[in-house]
């Protein structure tokens, strides 16, 4: 037990002095710095059911005294009066848009056709529940351009509207904190060393429009962390900030809203392991209780006093309440497990739509997927949405993939490999969809030889598998 409590004694000390970091990181990040050039700059806002929030976001940001470019709003099929809200305001163009193309997350769609439209020379998208106030555009543009950055995230300061977000909101930025030195996002180009957050992203327009990483990511819920963790593996300059009191964010308005979306993207904190991520909230947990019976009372007062240190810090960096957040740290880790618990049986539930004949066929494509080649290029990311495809059985997705693919010269023998393994998977699938058709026939007294799915048919799709290979 001894040993046991060593090991979260040191843990604690490091999260302690990474706590430290950020919050003099953050601290010095935003003193003021004189900007030597203007560069244009075009606001893109996604929108869909933002009535609420819209207004007061497009009527800070035609106060704000530096010269923006454009502010584009791309209103994503809203069903409330969001376009309605956005046509008062004259200096904002707006396009409506449409159904997202197959393949793609509808936030990740809007902001793609929202960067093709824009015109200046840095782009920064913002969520429409956002606030912001003059001083912070000129700042995080000075930042862009002293540290010669292609990206820069900001998490905003978040707003507490009810008791329950006060127990789940703040999480965000304490696992943050406590885990990564946001120093080392700029210093290093390891992929794994980054955060980011969708609310605020400024990034060079030149950059992105030679990498389009909306478009890279187009079927990835976290596709903020996914295109910082991008840029890095292209040796492109990137930092994150904590914001301060002039940008600020309206996230979740309840308990249960903050649960339901921090379960979307909790395990991305932990670079998507489910293990990291359990291990973390149970060492949180049950941590004082080790020190206390394993090293006694003194050792354990000097432990609660670390746990404290990590709260101020973190609080401070964030600019929220130091005594909110000491007071409800045992009502925040309820939440942490609760949001964990639910990600994991969500996670299960997703799982288990699939319809049992097909089983063996997905058993299939899972194995040539983890068994294939590792992609070498990482300025593709058809590894990440063929699995996406796979959790939510959209076998029209994979389809799509494999034609990007097609549409693509790829060079090395890795990336036909890994097409290959596509081809092999999306056939294992059409087999077990006309074997299952076939055995409903025959109880029906119908003929096999029939077939239903049109084009997608197992002996099409060896059709394009030999085109492939004759390509090769």
């Amino acid at each position: 037990m001894q040993i046991i409590g060593q090991f979260i004694f040191v843990f604690g000390v490091i999260w302690l002095i990474v706590a430290c970091i950020n919050w003099i990181f953050n601290k010095q990040s935003w003193k003021p710095v004189v900007c030597k050039t203007s560069p244009s700059l075009s606001i893109l806002i996604p929108a869909r059911n933002e009535e609420e929030n819209i207004r007061d976001l497009l009527s800070d940001l035609i106060r704000i005294n530096y010269p923006v470019h454009e502010i584009i709003v791309y209103d994503d099929n809203s069903a409330d009066r969001t376009v309605e809200i956005v046509k008062e305001f004259a200096r904002v163009r707006l396009i409506e848009g449409k159904e997202p193309e197959k393949g793609w997350l509808g936030k990740n769609y809007a902001c793609h056709q929202l960067a093709l439209a824009a015109q200046g020379e840095k782009i920064l998208f913002l969520d429409a529940d956002v606030r912001i106030s003059d001083p912070v555009i000129e700042k995080i543009l000075c930042y862009l351009e002293t540290k010669s950055l292609s990206l820069l995230s900001v998490f905003p300061q978040q707003l507490f509207p009810s008791t329950g977000s006060r127990f789940t909101i703040p999480l965000m930025n304490w696992i943050l904190l406590s885990l990564l030195p946001l120093p080392l996002i700029p210093a290093t180009h390891i992929p794994s060393l980054a955060a980011a957050n969708g609310q605020c992203m400024l990034f060079d327009a030149k950059t992105y429009r030679r990498h389009l990483p909306h478009q890279k990511f187009r079927m990835n819920p976290v596709e903020d962390i996914r295109i910082m963790q991008y840029y890095k593996s292209r040796q492109l300059k990137t930092a994150t900030l904590l914001g301060d009191p002039h940008i600020c964010c309206h996230m979740y308005g309840s308990w249960k809203e903050a649960i339901r979306g921090f379960s979307k993207n909790i395990f991305a904190f932990f670079g998507n392991s489910k293990i990291a991520a359990y291990m973390f909230a149970s060492l949180t947990t049950i941590a004082p209780f080790v020190i206390f019976h394993s090293h006694g009372k003194t050792v354990g007062m000097v432990y609660l006093g670390i746990i404290l240190l990590i709260r101020i810090f973190f609080s401070l960096a964030s600019h929220q309440s130091v005594l909110q957040n000491i007071l409800f740290s045992i009502p925040q880790q309820f939440s942490f497990w609760v949001i964990l618990l639910y990600a994991t049986i969500h996670h299960k539930q997703k799982k288990t739509n699939m319809e049992r004949p097909e089983y063996i066929s997905y058993i299939l494509i899972v194995l040539l997927l983890f068994l294939s080649p590792v992609h070498t290029c990482p300025e593709t990311s058809y590894r990440q949405q063929i699995y996406q495809a796979y959790l939510k059985g959209d076998m029209d997705t994979w389809d799509y993939i494999i034609k990007e693919m097609e549409k693509e010269e790829l060079s090395s023998v890795s990336e036909k490999l890994e097409l290959l393994s596509y081809y092999y998977g999306y056939t294992g699938y059409l087999i077990g969809v006309k074997e299952k058709k076939g055995k409903r026939d025959d109880r029906k007294g119908k003929s096999t030889h029939q077939n239903d799915i049109g084009d997608r048919t197992p002996e099409r799709n060896c059709l394009r598998l030999q085109r492939f290979f004759y390509c090769l």
